[in-house]
């Protein structure tokens, strides 16, 4: 018999873990009634009529519909709350899952979504799996530390090599590494040089009058 009830709470427990909320739309662009929904997950098919959706009002809904993998479920009417909003799913009058407590001031597209036993409010993605998107930034950012790592060891490389020319390739690869930094200096010494070239050239029109006056000055006096 106790051999009994520990196999039924382990299969009770595995039921349990097999169904969650993983995204919530409190707030949808428009009119809330008709467009609110929760996004359901479930690792293997299950039949939802066997569990009872509650909100925060304690207001309850059942689903009568198979749920596999991802499952989108949309309320006939308004019955979630903008603000201090919670959902529970219970499974024979025990609370199987629960979620944070939101709140939505917008009219927008962003959702609360389970991103790694964590709630996020971000674009949604509905019917999908949650936080691709930061996966890929964080992947992205990995490859730039790596390229940034790996011709940081190419110049040292190339200063071992030739010490003596240790000046020389890190001016070089500098232009390499940070391209925005020395593009704008680069246009600045262009300018620079410009300025430069123009008050030279101003400079000495400016003698060359003041050679020519002088001269005229002196031819004059000789008449």
């Amino acid at each position: 018999m106790k051999f009994f009830g520990i196999v039924l709470f382990v299969f009770f427990l595995g039921t349990c873990s097999a169904v969650l909320i993983t995204e919530v739309e409190l707030n949808p662009p428009g009119t809330d009634s008709g467009q609110e929904w929760i996004e359901i997950y479930c690792e293997d098919s299950v039949n939802l009529s066997s569990y009872l959706f509650v909100n925060d009002d304690e207001e309850e809904i059942m689903i009568n519909s198979t749920c596999e993998d991802y499952f989108v479920y949309v309320f006939d009417e308004q019955w979630l709350d903008n603000s201090d909003e919670k959902i529970y799913i219970y499974l024979a009058e025990e609370i199987i899952f629960e979620t944070d407590l939101f709140s939505d001031s917008k009219n927008d597209y962003f959702t609360h979504s389970l991103c790694e036993k964590e709630w996020v409010f971000m674009n949604s993605t509905r019917g999908e799996v949650n936080c691709v998107k930061k996966e890929n930034k964080e992947e992205e950012k990995v490859e730039e530390n790596e390229e940034e790592d790996k011709e940081k060891r190419i110049l040292e490389e190339k200063i071992k090599e030739f010490p003596e020319k240790k000046e020389e390739i890190f001016e070089e690869n500098t232009i390499i590494l940070n391209p925005k930094t020395i593009k704008t200096e680069g246009n600045s010494l262009k300018v620079e040089g410009s300025y430069s070239k123009y008050l030279i050239l101003v400079f000495c029109l400016i003698l060359l009058l003041l050679y020519i006056k002088d001269t005229h000055k002196k031819k004059n006096e000789f008449r």
